[in-house]
């Protein structure tokens, strides 16, 4: 006879949560870091990749961007290599959540596991891949669009102040 796992058999202190939640935590920042890491290796290739909404919707004689400090360049390659490693990092991170939520539920909940980490992160891509391909080329098309700014006509008549 199978024995069923309760949630029950699993008691822990709030220490031993504590203890568990910092180890999971601690993992999820190693992964995040390394894979940033390695990210920045490539961060001038992803930085081409991200920036090209933005240069298409760029007028043609306006079709490149400046950098106003000399560290600047730096900061973005830096930023995009975290941001990158915490992209790729995100299976991890469902993994070790799922991996902390699950000694607390019972065992036909549990079998939740592999459709929660592999949904999860299609999710996740299914959400930047519209972000990426609809949203920001509108977005940077309208913000980024000339205006003719002799147009717009401004009324600059005084207001009346109240009681008067």
């Amino acid at each position: 006879m199978q024995t069923v796992t309760q949630p029950d058999d699993f008691k822990m202190s709030l220490m031993d949560h504590l203890v568990e939640l910092r180890k999971r935590v601690l993992q999820i920042t190693l992964v995040v870091l390394g894979l940033g890491i390695v990210s920045m290796a490539m961060a001038r290739p992803i930085y081409g990749l991200l920036m090209r909404p933005i240069l298409m919707a760029l007028p043609e004689q306006a079709s490149s961007l400046v950098y106003t400090s000399a560290i600047e360049e730096i900061n973005v390659l830096m930023k995009i290599g975290l941001y990158s490693g915490l992209f790729l990092s995100t299976p991890v991170v469902l993994f070790h959540i799922w991996g902390f939520v699950a000694p607390g539920l019972y065992a036909a909940e549990r079998r939740f596991a592999l459709p929660f980490i592999v949904f999860g992160s299609l999710a996740f891509v299914a959400g930047a891949m519209f972000c990426y391909f609809i949203l920001l080329p509108q977005m940077f098309g309208f913000l980024l669009k000339n205006e003719d700014v002799a147009s717009i006509q401004i009324d600059r008549k005084p207001v009346a102040k109240a009681g008067k």
